[in-house]
């Protein structure tokens, strides 16, 4: 999940200076894959019909049904104008996210100089984060903080909201959440983290 740390009442009026992504990785040994995609801001309708107008052009649509023909070409401009996410665990405990900037930017489209992230790793009970890279350089380990769930019988626990953003403890029960800062690059960067899981 991609969220703002300091929303606004609309979701253009939020600061996406600094993203945080909330990620579930499952339990070590569990091999998956998730891909999630952010628009840049300001994105607009006719942004993306120019796109779609560029693939008009495929050779054959006398065997496709149209319906289909339309959505497959709004699949293929949103991978082209949007930012990707993937995150993937392997069975070794290993887990890797992949930052990828769109392959063009509309000219509609607001985005800052510089964009930073924060992923938030929501670790299964017993688990701690190894060891972390970040674009290739390994980072140190009092630069990745393990925040431990609230405790219960507490005002905290009373009054738990999910998805607070940096710095915001999981619920009661729950694993710790590790929380791996990426400092801001240009907007255009792709960033890779790598980080090991194991049990404590």
């Amino acid at each position: 999940m991609v969220i703002t740390d300091e929303p606004g009442l609309r979701i253009d009026e939020g600061d996406w200076s600094k993203l945080t992504l909330e990620a579930f990785p499952p339990r070590a040994g569990v091999e998956a894959s998730t891909r999630r995609l952010v628009v840049p801001r300001n994105g607009t309708w006719d942004d993306r019909t120019e796109v779609r107008t560029f693939f008009s052009s495929v050779p054959v649509l006398s065997s496709i049904d149209m319906r289909n023909a339309c959505l497959f070409v709004w699949f293929v401009l949103l991978a082209r104008v949007c930012l990707q996410i993937l995150f993937t665990t392997d069975a070794s405990g290993n887990v890797e996210l992949t930052i990828t900037p769109p392959e063009k930017l509309t000219t509609s489209a607001v985005v800052g100089d510089n964009q930073g992230w924060t992923l938030r790793l929501h670790l299964m009970q017993g688990e701690v984060v190894d060891s972390v890279s970040v674009d290739g350089v390994a980072i140190k380990d009092d630069s990745v903080v393990h925040i431990a769930p609230v405790e219960a019988s507490t005002d905290a626990a009373t009054n738990y909201f999910p998805f607070g953003g940096v710095g915001s403890a999981p619920a009661v029960g729950a694993g710790s959440v590790a929380e791996i800062p990426l400092s801001a690059t240009a907007w255009s960067t792709t960033r890779t983290v790598r980080a090991k899981i194991t049990t404590a």
